[in-house]
């Protein structure tokens, strides 16, 4: 092991060590600032790790298989010679900027609740509302109080249906059944005002997205194959990327048994299902994702001459070469061989690389702190920069050149442009799902399906905020689920009618209040009370004493002079 270099594995292994340690998470390679959560619970994982998965069987959400590229995506026959030095000078094709942007037509006119529904459509919503309808119709058999009662789910239902998941993301109990308890700890009245309990485990029962009955033997993603298709072609036509894409991993939470759930021990998570992800590195948006479904199957692309990970870029990236696209990810799926393939497609490739892969450069063993070396071969670049621990970068993008940067301290340190640029594009997923992991949709399920259609509905939600935020500058992701909330509720109704109990300040401040006598007692015509002010010491200063007078409409005993006045006048009280 090379002296201050991570312990990474030996690129193209199938299986990965436990206790993994990436180039990419050095200091100098992970954006400064970003500490992982360590919320105990049903959490989302929000880091990106290395683990050399073998290849999937399926991975739904990704371009038809019947779209090829320009070139075959095989190893070409060029032998890789490094040559030391920081000659070499990328052949980068020029962005057509102007050709980028939204696709739908967007105003500033468009609501919040307007932004979300173009992502989950009509046609999402009669996906779900004809297969949970025909769901229940199949299993409706049964005689318990609830089946009795059960009606076929409207459109308006389902979105409310959301909207109460919605707010149990931003409220969070220990079980679902606690938004309608009577407890004074648990009660949350709004909830059972927008639907009843029975009613929300109806159809939160048999919520289904596909026909059981025209099931494909073999094909594991089945039950949630329509939906998500559907609302990652929405995202796909929705936003015509910028210059600069980022891929990465995502593993939702599942601990349910199921064959291609995943373990993976550095994560936090640790047990979930694997998704990975294509982004607009400029605004945010995620441009599809598919799920990684088993191993008895190859992707299209040859994992033997670029990695699963590479297969994995070449499968996302399909319908974004020959545009002079910038693509970022990290050392899990970067090679020399495929840096080759892109550039030969006119699409340039940014990232760390783990040691060892294929083809590779080879540094000095011994390097010391700010120490660089620079290797370029077949219009590949490979730098080798030690700070911390030896970073090892590719890029097809970028000469050599280092730039200063200001450190949280103020002090400056060089670093390599390649380097600032990762740091800066490569996060886009990372982000998304750090914000759609604080209020979630998706709560603890024994159904896995219904896991990812939720993750669908978070990812609707944040592709919405990100058009929004475009729209409208800076945003607030919780200040927009709520709106979305709100305008929910404006538009559907609420089973009965909030009553807003309004404040005291209001009724003293605005009210029709007269003085009159107090009640008489037995010893007097009217009786005498202690005044509501003249104790208080920051309002008159002095003693507590007793009048004979109070408010006609509130029964609030006041001196006439000068706490009548006060009371009505001042706020805060």
């Amino acid at each position: 092991m090379e002296d201050g270099e991570s312990q990474d594995m030996f690129a193209d292994f199938v299986d990965q060590l436990e206790y993994n340690i990436d180039c990419d998470r050095a200091e100098d390679c992970t954006a400064e600032g970003s500490e992982e959560e360590t919320d105990s619970g049903e959490d989302e994982d929000m880091s990106s790790d290395d683990e050399d998965l073998v290849s999937p069987d399926d991975a739904i959400g990704s371009p038809s298989q019947s779209e090829i590229l320009t070139t075959a995506p095989t190893t070409q026959a060029v032998p890789w010679i490094w040559t030391p030095g920081s000659h070499h000078t990328p052949e980068v094709q020029d962005f057509d900027n102007l050709a980028s942007g939204w696709a739908h037509l967007i105003s500033n006119s468009d609501s919040e609740l307007d932004l979300f529904l173009k992502m989950f459509d009509d046609d999402c919503r009669e996906i779900c509302l004809s297969e949970t309808n025909k769901y229940a119709d199949q299993t409706g058999n049964c005689r318990t109080k609830r089946w009795v009662k059960w009606t076929d789910v409207t459109d308006g239902e389902l979105l409310k249906f959301i909207a109460v998941r919605m707010l149990m993301g931003i409220n969070k109990k220990p079980e679902m059944k606690k938004f309608w308890s009577k407890d004074p700890l648990f009660h949350f009245p709004i909830i059972g005002q927008i639907m009843p309990q029975d009613r929300f485990f109806e159809i939160h029962k048999n919520l289904h997205f596909c026909d059981n009955t025209e099931y494909v033997a073999g094909n594991r993603l089945f039950k949630i194959q329509k939906i998500w298709d559907k609302v990652n072609a929405n995202f796909k036509s929705f936003l015509i990327p910028h210059k600069n894409l980022s891929v990465d991993e995502s593993l939702i939470l599942f601990k349910g048994r199921l064959y291609f759930r995943q373990f993976i021990p550095s994560k936090r998570s640790r047990f979930g299902i694997k998704t990975y992800s294509i982004v607009d590195a400029e605004t945010g948006f995620i441009l599809f994702s598919y799920i990684y479904s088993g191993k008895n199957e190859d992707l299209p692309f040859s994992t033997k001459d670029y990695g699963y990970g590479g297969a994995i870029v070449l499968e996302l990236a399909k319908h974004y070469l020959n545009k002079g696209h910038h693509i970022y990810c990290d050392n899990f799926f970067t090679s020399p061989n495929l840096a080759q393939f892109l550039l030969q497609n006119k699409t340039y490739l940014c990232g760390t690389l783990r040691k060892g892969r294929k083809n590779a450069a080879v540094p000095p063993q011994r390097m010391q702190r700010g120490q660089v070396e620079v290797f370029s071969a077949n219009g590949v670049l490979n730098e080798f920069w030690k700070d911390k621990k030896v970073v090892r970068m590719i890029s097809t993008v970028h000469e050599h050149s280092m730039v200063d940067v200001e450190k949280r301290d103020g002090t400056i340190v060089q670093k390599p442009k390649s380097v600032v640029d990762y740091n800066k594009n490569a996060r886009g997923i990372d982000q998304g799902d750090m914000q759609m992991h604080f209020n979630s949709t998706k709560r603890k399920t024994r159904k896995w399906y219904k896991k990812l259609f939720f993750q669908l509905i978070d990812m609707c939600l944040y592709n919405s905020f990100r058009v929004f935020k475009y729209l409208h500058g800076n945003a607030k992701f919780l200040d927009f689920q709520l709106q979305i909330i709100r305008q929910i509720l404006d538009k559907f109704g609420l089973k009965k009618t909030i009553v807003q109990v309004p404040s005291r300040d209001l009724q003293r401040l605005g009210g029709r209040h007269f003085p009159e006598y107090n009640s008489s007692t037995k010893g007097k015509t009217h009786g005498s009370r202690k005044c509501h002010l003249c104790g208080m010491k920051d309002v008159t200063g002095g003693k507590r004493k007793e009048t004979r007078f109070q408010l006609d409409t509130c029964l609030v005993p006041l001196c006439i002079i000068p706490c009548f006045k006060l009371y009505h006048t001042r706020k805060n009280l």
